[in-house]
């Protein structure tokens, strides 16, 4: 099996991602009324934006996720915890494809693998929806550290957030062992 990661290309890209999106185990995503057009317009504007990136994770060349990356001193989300140099943010959403159930493990070890190799990352935020118990569970196993519940409201999200953090060297031991989720 070989998981890999690369750019998401709006326009090609967007009706793989609606459907993922729209998904009811998406809800939390923030994104489950919007048409393949909204969503080509929203990573066409992500891909202009020098402080956010967006991925897709595939395993044999099968879509089956993506990786989103913002940068806390740019991005709005920033002023909700307590920043600090090298922080790298991130959302994920990984699909329920054939191809990736049962390999949640390897996946996330190469999403690890490709953010610890960030130039300057030093520590990994992330904050999901705090009522996305799927999400929590999985982030406390791999063993991330708790920070704040905070009421998040940007201009694009309003929703109850738990911040999670990695450091260097805990992301590092996600990448490199697949440990199991």
């Amino acid at each position: 099996m070989n998981v890999s990661l690369r750019p998401v290309d709006p326009a090609a890209d967007a009706p793989t991602i609606t459907r993922w999106v729209v998904a009811d185990r998406a809800s939390f995503w923030g994104m489950g009324d919007l048409g393949v057009e909204d969503v080509a317009q929203i990573y066409g504007y992500i891909d202009e934006q020098d402080h956010l990136a967006s991925y897709v994770f595939e395993v044999d060349a099968a879509p089956v996720g993506l990786l989103q990356t913002y940068d806390p001193e740019v991005d709005e989300i920033g002023a909700f915890y307590d920043r600090r140099p090298g922080d790298v943010g991130v959302h994920l959403l990984l699909s329920d494809d054939p191809a990736r159930i049962g390999r949640t493990a390897e996946v996330l070890a190469a999403g690890f693998r490709f953010l610890t190799a960030l130039p300057g990352m030093q520590r990994l935020v992330l904050e999901p929806d705090a009522r996305n118990e799927a999400s929590l569970a999985l982030l406390d196993r791999l063993g991330a550290e708790r920070g704040p519940l905070v009421d998040l409201r940007t201009s694009i999200s309003e929703k109850p957030a738990q911040f999670y953090f990695f450091d260097r060297q805990r992301a590092l031991d996600v990448a490199s062992s697949g440990e199991q989720c």
